[in-house]
């Protein structure tokens, strides 16, 4: 009983947590990209 009502709570609580944690991942993921991005564009600014 309080095995099945400990999995249910378990459950429940990822299926909560799971698309903050897709968003935050995402979040990361995109800021490393532009800023790759905009290193490689900004080498073309150097001047000599």
């Amino acid at each position: 009983m309080f095995d099945d009502r400990f999995k249910r709570t378990i459950k429940k609580i990822v299926i909560l947590v799971e698309p903050l944690i897709i968003t935050v991942m995402g979040m990361v993921v995109g800021f490393i990209v532009i800023s790759m991005i905009l290193t490689v564009m900004s080498v073309g600014n150097i001047k000599f």
